[in-house]
């Protein structure tokens, strides 16, 4: 089934939005009210999606610590960070919100070493880097950092990550909530 035709218009802004290399497929299909597979398409058919893949470059520790010393300074927009790190803009935002630069009360520079302890204290009971965060009041990717510190506690906390998934799974799937083939919990 074919859907809505292409206008000049949307065209032109897709086209725009790509090759400011400043956007990635699934936002210019927001910024257009159209499916990912439907933009992308349309880059392919005019030639522009082939030349160009979204490569997916690791944040090193520096360039990470260079984002949130810098994200909120009025002088430092993300397109100024964007250009400094060689990166899209979409993937500076995209890190500010996963360590939570982008909301003050989330932020991983204020926490207390309180925090910091209550957060290893939820890990070292089996709680997932999500849960931890939405108790403790701090993005995910703060709870990453903490444990990271600690390589011997988060390499033990990282493996129980996927039995905590499985575990999920499974009780996703005995409420119904789930839609997938069903999986049993590992527990070895």
């Amino acid at each position: 089934m074919k859907g809505t035709q292409w206008t000049p218009k949307e065209e032109r802004r897709m086209r725009e939005a790509w090759e400011t290399h400043q956007h990635s497929v699934g936002e210019i299909a927001r910024m257009l009210g159209r499916t990912r597979a439907s933009v992308s398409g349309r880059l392919a058919k005019l030639d522009l999606f082939g030349g160009r893949a979204e490569p997916r470059i690791r944040w090193s520790r520096e360039d990470t610590d260079f984002l949130l010393a810098h994200y909120r300074q009025a002088d430092w927009p993300a397109s100024r960070i964007a250009e400094r790190l060689g990166r899209p803009v979409c993937s500076v935002y995209e890190k500010a919100r996963y360590f939570g630069a982008s909301e003050p009360e989330r932020d991983y520079k204020t926490k207390p070493k309180a925090v910091d302890q209550r957060i290893i204290t939820l890990a070292m009971a089996n709680t997932s880097s999500a849960e931890i965060g939405r108790i403790v009041g701090c993005s995910a990717g703060y709870v990453w950092k903490v444990m990271k510190a600690r390589p011997g506690l988060h390499k033990r906390w990282k493996a129980g990550e996927s039995e905590r998934r499985g575990e999920a799974v499974a009780r996703a799937h005995q409420t119904g909530l789930h839609p997938g083939p069903k999986k049993e919990a590992c527990h070895g």
